[in-house]
């Protein structure tokens, strides 16, 4: 997954911090640049295709609760996602334990059970590939255990057809 590399060196960039999500065409995808993502393999367009197959939320979410948190903080703030410390921002992970790390272990634990981003099930599909904040990638049986739960999939569904049908009754005002 190039966008995953792309998204950690984005994050290495920006002390450590992840792109915070937004609504970009009716999908929740990282606010970014991107121009800065175009290569001469891969244009712009390319890659706000390559989000649009792809759910990020831009905070921890480890479990189905965490992820109706955040939809609810998402739809409480989906203009500015910065206001709400209820959930942590993704950041990126470290290898070596620091003095201000006291929790380096559970840190580390939760890096690779940490979506970062989760592909969406198409109706043939019976598996998902998730990246994981450590940069491991799975393909994970769908529907099974989290992020692969019909439940988390169909949390998000629901809150980008709410904010689609908010920009289409928008567009026709």
């Amino acid at each position: 997954m190039g966008a995953g590399l792309k998204l950690r060196d984005y994050a290495i960039e920006n002390d450590g911090n992840y792109p915070l999500p937004i609504l970009k065409r009716g999908r929740i995808v990282p606010d970014l640049d991107y121009q800065e993502f175009s290569t001469k393999d891969r244009a712009v367009d390319d890659w706000e295709l390559f989000f649009r197959d792809y759910y990020y939320l831009g905070y921890e979410v480890r479990t189905d609760d965490a992820a109706r948190d955040f939809v609810a903080l998402f739809r409480k703030f989906s203009s500015d996602l910065t206001l709400s410390a209820d959930l942590s921002r993704l950041r990126t992970c470290s290898n070596e334990s620091t003095e201000a790390d006291k929790n380096y272990v559970r840190k580390y634990v939760s890096c690779s059970e940490t979506p970062v981003l989760i592909e969406r099930p198409t109706n043939r599909s019976k598996s998902i590939l998730v990246l994981f904040l450590d940069n491991h990638v799975e393909e994970m049986t769908y529907p099974s255990e989290f992020p692969a739960t019909h439940e988390f999939i169909s949390v998000l569904q629901q809150v980008e057809c709410e904010f689609a049908g908010e920009l289409i009754s928008s567009a026709n005002s």
